[in-house]
């Protein structure tokens, strides 16, 4: 019997067509920029890495002679330093960030069809296809593209896990969240977050504790060789970065907006002991290196780099101890940043201004169908208890940090399956309230 119209439109095939060929014409068209490779850290990295200067990362250029080995997780330049083999790099990681979301808006089609039936992964996955940040971020140097389809690789092996128990799926899952950690080393966390999930959902006994075996010994089994290199090169054990110290102190300070460079202009000023510059906003993002403690800013070219990561995450934790509620009024701050719009939304100047409007219209159309989505799926919590337990682990992650909206992008394309839940409980009603009539 032919398809009709509407079980096309179900399908699979027609939704990856959409995505590629609009991720492909944004590559074409809005590609990144020539010099996409120094807009960010791990452009830096990647250029070092591949002119054969090894994995080395200068600090914005405060450390030439004392490099950082194993300041960045490196899955983010190592994709940049193999885009930069070829004779067009931008051209060719546009390519490659346009193939990843592909990847992603039928991963996200997949993991809504099984969670909540054809219906819903059809709306999830064309408003995945279409979705203009995730567009617009193919042509843009960040590492969001990159994990948001390694989080969504890792909820669909999870989701097989839960269809089809077994070591096969559950050492695909575990190396997923490797890989995902060698670009964010919290991922590992993920673990017993599956472990748990799986339990929730009534898998026990032995299948359990081989299942979560495999996922652990698959993890294991990706970060360990980097760390191993860290450790070797840096003469202590050293897990994936050494960047969570900078992090943690850029995030939790007493002039922090709680996001990147972005700061306030007077409490800086009084952080320096310095009369403020009156020609400057009340945000403004400093230029790097971000502004350290004094003993830290003194030695900022030669202090080991583990030293550097240790005296940041105390420089932090002195902060929150000291100033116990500014640090509770700072992590509001955060959490309206991750889940609404942070005080300086648009200040990197990569960002185009025009952009910004529209994307908050569509965002706060968005939140209320998500969160009307979040209450239809209660009903069925423990099928849905792996995204909740995603969207909390990333709360809880970048309120330890710091926050930036490209962070909400990674998982932003999972939401829809919730905007889908809830027009089609919508259409559901509509259909109903017409008959009835």
């Amino acid at each position: 019997m032919p398809a009709t119209r509407s079980s096309w439109l179900q399908r699979s095939a027609p939704i990856v067509m959409a995505a590629v060929v609009l991720r492909l014409g944004v590559a074409v068209f809005l590609p990144p920029p020539d010099d996409f490779m120094y807009l960010m850290e791990p452009g830096w990295t990647a250029v070092k890495l591949a002119a054969g200067e090894g994995y080395a990362y200068d600090f914005y250029g405060v450390r030439p002679d004392t490099p950082l080995v194993a300041f960045l997780p490196p899955l983010h330049p190592w994709l940049i330093a193999l885009a930069l083999q070829f004779r067009h790099p931008a051209l060719v990681y546009g390519m490659v960030q346009a193939l990843l979301g592909t990847l992603t808006v039928w991963m996200v089609h997949r993991l809504g069809m099984g969670l909540a039936g054809h219906r819903v992964g059809a709306l999830a996955g064309w408003a995945a296809a279409f979705y203009p940040a995730h567009l617009l971020l193919v042509g843009q140097p960040h590492s969001t593209v990159l994990h948001a389809c390694c989080i969504a690789a890792v909820l669909l092996a999870c989701w097989q896990i839960y269809l089809r128990p077994g070591v096969g799926w559950a050492l695909l899952a575990g190396g997923l969240v490797g890989l995902s950690a060698l670009n964010r080393p919290q991922m590992v966390v993920f673990v017993p977050i599956i472990v748990g999930w799986l339990w929730l959902n009534r898998v026990r006994g032995q299948r359990l504790w081989r299942t979560a075996a495999a996922v652990v010994l698959a993890t294991v089994a990706v970060v360990l060789p980097w760390s191993v290199r860290n450790s070797v090169l840096l003469g202590r054990p050293v897990f994936l970065s050494t960047n969570g110290g900078v992090t943690f102190w850029n995030g939790n300070n007493p002039f922090t907006t709680g996001s990147a460079h972005d700061v306030y202009a007077d409490k800086l000023a009084t952080y320096r002991g310095v009369e403020r510059d009156a020609a400057l906003p009340d945000v403004y993002q400093v230029p790097p290196p971000y502004p350290f403690p004094p003993d830290i800013e003194a030695q900022l070219e030669t202090i080991p780099e583990l030293e550097l990561d240790n005296a940041s995450y105390r420089a932090g934790l002195d902060f929150i101890y000291r100033q116990p509620d500014e640090w509770l009024k700072l992590e509001w701050t955060k959490l309206l940043s991750l889940w609404w719009f942070r005080p300086n939304l648009g200040a990197n100047p990569i960002y185009r201004p025009h952009w910004i409007l529209p994307y908050q219209i569509q965002y706060a159309i968005l939140l209320v169908l998500v969160l009307a989505g979040v209450v239809i799926s209660l009903r069925k919590w423990r099928r849905y208890s792996l995204l909740f337990a995603l969207l909390a682990f990333y709360t809880v992650v970048h309120l330890v940090y710091n926050v930036l909206t490209r962070y909400r992008w990674e998982i932003e394309l999972l939401l829809l399956i919730f905007a889908a839940l809830s027009l089609e409980a919508a259409w559901l009603k509509i259909k109903t309230w017409r008959a009835a009539g």
